[in-house]
């Protein structure tokens, strides 16, 4: 990039003081014009994850800024140049000069672009050779440019295109101080190319996963339900049964009734990993979700031997949930409970209602979460023992994918050996 010692130094050193002035004006001026070009370009490439968008407008600032025109073509996906921008400040067409690079492969390219790619290095030509009648100079003499800089856009070790800036301003060629300037340009450009296009394929693989789940979920939904039917149907068909085979079909039903909802968890999780977990929000006493939750989850609390103890302010304002997916979420902190609650002890489960926000709380008597273990509770798939066989570790990824769905967050306090709360935070509505 230019200094203004770089530039006055283009003036010679016996120039009047009048001048010397006038040139430290324009030396500042030019200085400060390529800052906020820059600055601007930065703005633009870390404004959207469609590099296509932000090349787009990184051309348009170019050209008039540091280039009279600005072309930008990027490899494809199949080993071909793309073009992604074009930009003229006269307004005058590139279409000529992009033909030369369009649909080519690297290695058929004109010489410089090829060099730039080669060497993952700027190319700066002072001055545009004028018997060379390759097309690629041809157009560039068509549109009047009288000097080049080709910048490759290089992420990881890889040329992922070129930026090719032009001047025609012939009495004062591009120089080592525009190459660094070229050079900060594509390496910001390249870095939002790269960015771009790992969310792409994320996005790509996302997408896949979250078919062959729903595809995988209909395949065992459909044998599972047989399974489930068929046990109902002994259990109808022989009343007075041994008590031994009694069992058996109980165990049958409630492994059913799991990997069901093993099923039904890999599918939310999917949802809110891709941000479409849909909530259907609606005024809601959060008191009578909190009476529908303990009628729910008492069986099961007490069927492990554990007492359940509750407790609720009075007077709640109403929130904005969806019922069936809060229920869900103070379900999977109860089960979580009983999981890590020994038996003979409790499971307590609160309603507390705050300035802006009531606050549902599920308390437990287990042995604590150690404090370098509680950041990582809410990933997916994240034990506190690899080896536990209690569950995959997608409930409280499912907790917080719903309460952050409903604005709210979730609050964890543990002490080792005394137990562990976790409080989910749900705003109040807003006075209409």
């Amino acid at each position: 990039m230019h200094t203004v010692e770089s530039l006055l130094g283009e003036r010679a050193s016996g120039s009047a003081p009048q001048e010397r002035l006038h040139d430290a004006l324009h030396a500042l001026e030019h200085v400060e014009r390529e800052q906020r070009f820059l600055a601007e370009a930065g703005e633009a490439l870390a404004s959207s994850l469609d590099y296509r968008d932000t090349l787009n407008t990184v051309a348009h600032l170019a050209a008039g800024t540091i280039s009279d025109f600005c072309v930008v073509e990027i490899v494809g996906e199949d080993g071909r140049f793309v073009p992604i921008a074009s930009e003229d400040v006269d307004d005058r067409q590139c279409e000529e000069l992009c033909a030369t690079v369009d649909s080519t492969l690297p290695q058929d390219a004109p010489a410089p672009i090829l060099e730039a790619m080669q060497t993952n290095s700027v190319i700066v030509m002072p001055s545009i050779p004028a018997h060379d009648h390759h097309p690629f100079y041809h157009a560039l003499h068509v549109i009047g440019a009288a000097s080049v800089i080709i910048a490759p856009m290089v992420a990881r070790g890889r040329a992922l295109g070129v930026i090719l800036l032009a001047s025609r301003a012939s009495h004062r060629p591009y120089t080592d101080a525009d190459k660094v300037l070229a050079e900060e340009l594509s390496r910001r450009a390249a870095v939002a190319v790269d960015n771009a296009r790992l969310y792409e394929q994320a996005q790509r693989a996302l997408r896949a996963r979250d078919e062959m789940l729903s595809v995988v979920a209909h395949d065992l939904r459909n044998p599972l339900n047989i399974v489930s039917m068929t046990a109902e149907l002994l259990e109808e068909l022989i009343p007075e049964m041994p008590r031994t085979i009694r069992s058996g079909i109980e165990r049958i039903r409630r492994s059913t009734e799991q990997m069901n909802r093993l099923i039904q968890d890999l599918l939310d999780v999917s949802k809110i990993d891709a941000g479409r977990l849909h909530l259907e929000l609606a005024p809601v006493d959060p008191a009578e979700v909190f009476k529908e939750a303990v009628y729910m989850l008492r069986p099961l609390v007490e069927r492990q031997s554990l007492t359940l103890e509750t407790r609720s302010d009075a007077g709640f304002p109403e929130i904005d949930a969806d019922r069936p997916r809060l229920l869900q979420a103070i379900g999977n902190l109860v089960g979580n409970a009983i999981k890590f609650t020994p038996a003979g002890g409790t499971v307590t489960m609160a309603l507390e209602c705050g300035e802006s926000a009531v606050r549902f709380n599920v308390s437990d008597t287990g042995k604590g979460i150690a404090a370098e273990n509680i950041p990582h509770l809410f990933d997916r798939f994240w034990q506190e023992r690899p080896a536990d066989a209690r569950g995959i570790g997608l409930g409280l990824a499912i907790v917080k994918g719903i309460v952050d769905g409903h604005g709210g967050s979730v609050l964890v306090e543990s002490t080792i050996g005394k137990g562990t709360t976790f409080t989910l935070q749900i705003p109040v509505r807003a006075a209409s």
